[in-house]
């Protein structure tokens, strides 16, 4: 099945987990299938290589709108606590907020998870600000569409609540639909629950062997240290 091959595209592929003479330079891998075997896979992958930003949306998929039995930011709760229970520093999980009207250029609505348009927030902060900014807020972090019909807006006291357990939400207001947390899954404090943190680490176990590599092979002088400092 699909979701079989992808599991385990992500669990052995070797090109993906070349950490040492790395094959792809990728800074995200975002996830849309709303599976959550597959979302554990990509998220221990992560954790694996420590090189790259999983960008996961809670799965609906046990949701059925002609049978609602909780609200939906329950769903999300219940797929952190039971299914992507992880704690990952590499990972950022957001919300079950699906767009009911995306729009594909040939002008078909379909469903779209968060997931998409945190990546495409992130992609624009990196490009237009730095990979040290946050994916946040009003400015950084606003859903870039003109069709929005998100399945739920959270209030404040379930943003607060799904925040607890590491989840980020989007916010609707009359200014705008935008992200307002940027959150790995880590379930420690620590800075290292800052995806803007994380992101920069990356960064750097990726530049560094490419910094360094004509040093490799010359004898460990002080200047030779220096030199490696320096860089």
């Amino acid at each position: 099945s699909a979701k079989e091959l992808l599991v385990n595209f992500y669990n052995n592929n070797k090109d993906l987990r070349e950490v040492l003479y790395p094959k792809y330079d990728f800074d995200y891998v975002p996830d849309w299938t709303e599976n959550g075997m597959i979302q554990s896979a990509i998220i221990n992958l992560a954790d694996d290589i420590g090189l790259t930003m999983p960008l996961i949306s809670c799965p609906h998929d046990q949701y059925n709108p002609k049978i609602v039995t909780k609200d939906l930011h329950e769903y999300d709760i219940a797929a952190r606590k039971e299914r992507l229970y992880q704690s990952s520093y590499n990972s950022m999980l957001y919300s079950g907020q699906m767009n009911k009207t995306h729009t594909t250029p040939k002008g078909a609505k379909m469903y779209m998870p968060f997931s998409y348009y945190a990546m495409c927030a992130h992609l624009n902060v990196d490009n237009k600000y730095s990979i040290t900014e946050p994916v946040a807020n009003i400015e950084k972090g606003l859903f870039e569409t003109d069709n929005l019909n998100l399945t739920y807006a959270p209030t404040s006291l379930e943003i607060e609540t799904l925040r607890n357990i590491q989840i980020n939400t989007a916010i609707v207001e009359p200014d705008g639909t935008y992200i307002i947390d940027q959150l790995t899954m880590y379930k420690k404090a620590s800075k290292l629950s800052r995806g803007n943190i994380v992101k920069v680490l990356h960064r750097i176990r990726k530049d560094l062997p490419k910094v360094l590599k004509s040093l490799i092979q010359l004898k460990e002088t002080k200047d030779i240290r220096d030199t490696a400092i320096r860089r």
